[in-house]
C-alpha cells in the first residue's frame, strides 16, 4: 500500500509539476531548471554602498575533518551598522593556476556569533567539474545577509569549509567574500 501511495504522489507531482499555487515559479520540464530571475535581478540595489570590505582570496583545498580544520578568517567591519538596511555579500569564485579545481565540491561560509561563538552559515555554493572550464572561469552569487548584521559589525570571524580534495599546484578553486552595506 505504501509503494502505491508514494507512486501516486510523485504521478500527481509529475503531472501538476511543483510551482506555487500562483504559477509565479515556472518550470522547465527539458532542463530540469527552475527559470526565475536572481534575487538581485529582481530586487536590485541601486544606492552605492556605504562600505565595502572584500577578505583576501581564499585558495579551496583540503582543511581537513570537522569545524576545528575549517580556514579561519577576520575581517574588520564597520563598527557602527545603526544606519544599515541593507548587507548583500558578494561570493566570488575563481581559480588559482591553470584551470579550476577537477571536481565539484561544496563550499560553505560561516560567520561567528561573538556573544554565544556559535557559527552561522551565511553562503553554499557548489564548485563546477573544473574539466569543462578554460583559465578564465569564474563565477559570483550575490546573497541578501541582512539578517545577520547583528553579526556582521567590528573585529569578526569567518569559517571557510571545503569539501573536496583535488586542488593540485596547477589547478584549484578560490572563494573571495565581500560584504556590501546599505
Amino acid at each position: 500500500m505504501k509503494k502505491i501511495t508514494v507512486l501516486a504522489i510523485s504521478a500527481i507531482f509529475a503531472l501538476t509539476g511543483c510551482n506555487t499555487p500562483d504559477n509565479t515559479e515556472k518550470y522547465d520540464n527539458t532542463t530540469h531548471q527552475l527559470i526565475r530571475e536572481p534575487f538581485h535581478y529582481t530586487n536590485p540595489e541601486s544606492r552605492t554602498p556605504l562600505h565595502s570590505i572584500a577578505s583576501e582570496k581564499h585558495r579551496l583545498e583540503f582543511f581537513g575533518w570537522g569545524e576545528q580544520t575549517d580556514k579561519k578568517f577576520e575581517l574588520e567591519l564597520p563598527s557602527d551598522v545603526s544606519n544599515i538596511d541593507r548587507v548583500l555579500l558578494e561570493y566570488g569564485m575563481g581559480l588559482e593556476g591553470g584551470m579550476p579545481g577537477e571536481w565539484d565540491n561544496t563550499t560553505m561560509l560561516f560567520v561567528e556569533d561573538k556573544t554565544s561563538g556559535e557559527r552561522y552559515e551565511i553562503a553554499r555554493a557548489i564548485t563546477p567539474y573544473g574539466n569543462g572550464f578554460g583559465k578564465y572561469w569564474n563565477k559570483t552569487f550575490w546573497l541578501d545577509v541582512t539578517e545577520y548584521l547583528p553579526m556582521l559589525s567590528g573585529s569578526t570571524s569567518f569559517y571557510l569549509y571545503y569539501g573536496g580534495w583535488d586542488a593540485t599546484d596547477y589547478r584549484a578553486h578560490t572563494v573571495t567574500a565581500t560584504l556590501h552595506y546599505y
